[in-house]
């Protein structure tokens, strides 16, 4: 007797990261995560420049917007030799809106900062790990360093402590969601797929909205066997 899963399977494609060879696995997470590194500096850039005005609610559903457009990409795009091209593209604005977007939440005592630290952290792991890259390994380590971080601006006077905490906790959940979506990303994408897969990590946020629908249809499907 068939017994379905209770939640749905993850995306697969053959071919994948994950099937590939341990090194070549390892060399296309790092290249991966330098790459969203990348990206993430030019979130900041566009936070500390700030050349264009809007509220924060503004940006925030302009970056939201972003999110689909990328979601609509890979949904009309996966698997071609243009999807990591057009996801490029249009990724470009989205870091653009983010980094507005956060620079509004920071002028509003949000820890943005952690935001910062934790990618630096990510960052670092992946160029230091050598060929024992560890998801696990890069959550709790990523974790340590941004508890330091935290625990020593609050002793230098400059974070309140409440402010420390908060970035903290902020940074360790953003850390679950990175380690995991990476996890999962290698499953359905190839090696030579590394921009898209930078597109993931950020159109991949928009599935906590969507993730439930699916477990919905997901159960309604197997709900008759």
């Amino acid at each position: 007797m068939y017994v379905p899963p209770y939640f749905p399977e993850p995306i697969t494609v053959s071919g994948n990261v994950a099937d590939a060879r341990y090194r070549e696995r390892v060399r296309f997470l790092r290249t991966v995560v330098g790459r969203h590194f990348l990206s993430v500096a030019v979130v900041a850039a566009f936070g500390l420049w700030r050349p264009f005005e809007g509220t924060t609610t503004f940006w925030a559903f302009a970056f939201a917007a972003g999110l689909v457009a990328l979601t609509f990409v890979r949904r009309t795009a996966s698997g071609s030799r243009w999807d990591g091209a057009v996801s490029l593209a249009v990724l470009l604005p989205v870091l653009a809106f983010a980094g507005l977007w956060l620079r509004g939440l920071d002028d509003n005592e949000f820890p943005v900062f952690s935001f910062a630290v934790v990618s630096s952290a990510l960052g670092a792991y992946s160029l230091f790990c050598g060929q024992d890259f560890s998801y696990t390994g890069q959550f709790v380590l990523c974790n340590v360093a941004s508890a330091l971080f935290c625990v020593s601006m609050t002793l230098a006077g400059r974070v309140p402590g409440w402010n420390a905490a908060a970035g903290w906790a902020v940074g360790a959940l953003y850390t679950f969601y990175y380690t995991y979506d990476l996890s999962m990303i290698v499953k359905r994408r190839r090696p030579d797929e590394a921009w898209a897969a930078v597109a993931d990590l950020y159109r991949d946020l928009i599935n906590f909205s969507t993730y439930p629908v699916r477990v919905f249809l997901h159960w309604r499907r197997f709900s008759n066997i």
